[in-house]
């Protein structure tokens, strides 16, 4: 379920679809970063952690509250690791591509 979209009106989304989207879309990206940012400072040697966003953390879309929040979030994050992380020689950085279908969007 990593990437799962919560969506539906601001107004009557439940304190549970908002969590569920910073935990399903955000909270994993953070963990995986923090981790690999560790062992690649400890060996030394420099590297590189790219994630994936969604370009509903850029501009706005009906039904993206919870969704496009975390994934601004981890515009943020990146952003914060890479000014972070310059210094040991990792580079972050995050891709957005925009709507792809997929056998669940064609339903």
């Amino acid at each position: 379920m990593i990437g799962e979209a919560r969506w539906g009106r601001a107004l009557e989304l439940t304190d549970a679809d908002w969590d569920d989207s910073f935990d399903l879309v955000l909270r994993h990206v953070f963990y995986l970063a923090q981790a690999s940012g560790r062992r690649m400072v400890t060996q030394g040697s420099g590297g590189a952690i790219v994630s994936i966003a969604s370009v509903s953390g850029l501009f706005a879309a009906p039904l993206h509250a919870a969704y496009g929040a975390a994934k601004a979030g981890s515009f943020a994050l990146t952003r914060t690791l890479a000014v972070g992380l310059a210094a040991a020689r990792i580079r972050v950085n995050t891709v957005a591509p925009g709507a792809i279908l997929t056998p669940r969007c064609s339903t």
